[in-house]
């Protein structure tokens, strides 16, 4: 089994970078997810979570490359590689710490918003919490099934288990579902809703934003690494960080 977790994470390596990056060479991985992170049509990683980042590799001065991969090939390279691995802006639960280093927090979420179509906002004009929404089985959810909400919402989601369709791949098949009418909402930070609404080339206003006083703002996005990633290294990011959050006080 060891030899099998081996073999396909240099494969994955293997085929997303030049021969020439050394074994421990600091890779840093993103998935596709605009605005925080993409990669143009050049190959280069972007997205302000990714332009972040860079700023504090810079100012740690450690020299990294940036890879972009889905989360479950992310998880099993933090899981089993012995390679100095980061992941930019990822969510610190216990389940995660279990095999996982994270640095101080990079950026904290804006309160997620409900977005709809724009003919079923009146659906939700009698509701004032998240749990009444959720409580209501007619209305359907389109979930990222290998996504974090935040401890708040996913308490909620825990508790009384939301009418759902689950989609993998890209935020913007949720929002298509919504367009199509097969769902009725979804939750999503409000960093996201332009860029998702421009990727399934609708007008605007085809669409209702709905915000929930109880929300709290998102939680925290960290860097998360691999454990061969030293405290030495995770110390250094962090200095960059706080160097970098007293500039912009």
């Amino acid at each position: 089994m060891q030899y099998f977790c081996r073999t396909c994470i240099y494969l994955i390596l293997a085929l997303s970078f030049p021969a020439t990056v050394a074994a421990d060479q600091l890779t840093v991985s993103y998935f596709e997810r605009p605005p925080y992170y993409l990669t143009t049509k050049t190959g280069e990683a972007r997205g302000f979570l990714v332009e972040k980042t860079k700023k504090i590799l810079q100012t740690a001065d450690v020299d990294a490359r940036f890879i972009s991969l889905k989360p479950n090939k992310i998880i099993f390279i933090l899981k089993h590689a012995n390679l100095p691995h980061c992941s930019i802006g990822w969510f610190k639960k216990p389940e995660r710490e279990v095999f996982a280093k994270f640095t101080k927090p990079i950026y904290q979420n804006r309160p997620l918003v409900l977005l709809t179509a724009k003919q079923n906002k009146a659906k939700f004009k009698k509701y004032h919490t998240l749990a009444e929404i959720f409580a209501d089985n007619s209305l359907i959810m389109a979930r990222m099934s290998s996504f974090s909400y935040g401890s708040y919402v996913d308490h909620l989601m825990e508790e009384y288990s939301p009418a759902s369709s689950f989609y993998s791949g890209s935020q913007a098949a949720l929002l298509h579902a919504i367009d199509t009418g097969k769902v009725t909402y979804m939750l999503v930070a409000p960093e996201e809703v332009q860029q998702m609404i421009a990727s399934v080339k609708r007008p605007p206003t085809s669409f209702a934003q709905i915000s929930l006083d109880e929300i709290p703002h998102g939680n925290f996005r960290y860097l998360m690494c691999g454990h061969a990633v030293s405290d030495e290294l995770i110390g250094k990011l962090n200095s960059a960080i706080d160097t970098l959050s007293s500039k912009a006080d």
